[in-house]
């Protein structure tokens, strides 16, 4: 009885569809049967690009991201659909591949109309006219997404210019500082506080040059990554000695969980992907509020290693949160510079990995998924 019953709800979904709608009552209980209604999970993908074109669908329930494989191995976004939209239908027409990728954004629930059910449906004037409206509406969408992705990559560009320009000068001025770190640490063999702190310069010193050379590579694409055994809490581990002052702030209280994880990657962009994750974090925390509660946690099952950086602060604004993976995604801030997701998630991708976020005014929880062994 219950099969039954969700059976008739989806099929109540399917003739509730603007497009069934708009085909003539005549045919349109015949041609609705016809569609196979098809349950999809979540990242269950539709159909991708470069593959025949053979049928229209129908969005029922959910939503559905469409993207382009880059030459880089990452996906460029296009455009998303929602319930009582259709997609697919260019291809069908043209007799061309697909040139998107279609992939659930969570549960959802398709019709496929086969070409053949398509061609006797557009007989009418009235399917038609759904068609075109859609493609105009497609199109303006696809437009809108790739003007802004122009001005991201003009952005970007001049970003990285500046920084490459000036990448020589900090460079040196680095290097003389670390020169000077090692010579005092050379002179004072004989006092542990003064080597520590001078190793402590160097380090710090490393970990500036690093960050500046990921921030000029990034607008470039230049994310690679050379992989090698990595234990999260020797990670865990660098993030506190080179934050030690960060770490003693009464505002907040920063808690790491490795649980002795251990996997292939870059232990460099790992331990920067943290650090924007955890800087974000921080400055989401209200200065008058209660205590900060930010924490960082490993775990591992199935292939997959799983990072969480939690918190307690007021939550990602609804304004920026379909953007805010994208470079300059920031909203009621006075300082910073709007790359720092982007580039976690240049991380997480770079490693063949996903990120994500669960957002509310209680708190924030950012996941990323990466495979345990890296794969090229």
């Amino acid at each position: 009885m219950k099969t039954t019953a969700i059976a008739f709800l989806k099929s109540m979904k399917l003739t509730g569809h603007p497009f069934i709608q708009s085909i003539p009552e005549p045919y349109r209980t015949s041609l609705s049967q016809e569609v196979e209604i098809i349950e999809l999970q979540d990242q269950q993908v539709i159909f991708t690009q470069n593959t025949q074109a053979d049928a229209l669908y129908l969005l029922l329930e959910g939503e559905v991201e469409f993207n382009k494989a880059r030459a880089n191995g990452t996906t460029q976004l296009i455009n998303r659909a929602s319930e009582g939209q259709f997609f697919g239908e260019v291809g069908v027409f043209t007799g061309e591949k697909r040139s998107l990728n279609a992939i659930a954004c969570g549960p959802a629930i398709v019709g496929k109309m086969p070409k053949a059910t398509l061609d006797k449906a557009t007989e009418s004037s009235e399917p038609t006219h759904q068609i075109l409206a859609s493609v105009i509406s497609h199109l303006r969408s696809t437009t809108e997404h790739y003007m802004d992705e122009v001005v991201q990559r003009e952005k970007l560009a001049l970003i990285g210019t500046m920084l490459t320009s000036l990448l020589h000068d900090f460079k040196g001025s680095c290097s003389i500082i670390s020169l000077a770190a090692h010579l005092i640490s050379k002179r004072h063999k004989e006092e542990p506080k003064t080597i520590q702190r001078c190793e402590s310069i160097e380090n710090q010193i490393q970990h500036m040059v690093n960050m500046v050379n990921e921030l000029a590579a990034f607008p470039h694409g230049d994310n690679k990554i050379i992989p090698q055994k990595v234990s999260l809490e020797k990670v865990f581990n660098k993030f506190c000695d080179l934050k030690a002052p960060l770490l003693k702030d009464s505002r907040f209280k920063i808690e790491f969980i490795s649980n002795d994880v251990e996997m292939e990657g870059d232990a460099d962009k790992l331990l920067r992907m943290i650090q924007n994750l955890v800087t974000n974090a921080i400055e989401a925390i209200p200065p008058n509020g209660p205590l900060g509660q930010i924490q960082v946690r490993a775990s591992e099952s199935d292939g997959m290693v799983h990072l969480t950086v939690q918190d307690n602060g007021l939550g990602i604004p609804q304004e920026i949160q379909g953007s805010f993976f994208k470079p300059f995604a920031t909203f009621g801030k006075h300082n910073g510079s709007g790359l720092g997701t982007a580039i976690a998630k240049s991380i997480a991708e770079a490693h063949r990995g996903k990120i994500h976020f669960e957002t509310s005014k209680q708190g924030t929880t950012i996941s990323i998924e990466i495979p345990k062994v890296f794969y090229h």
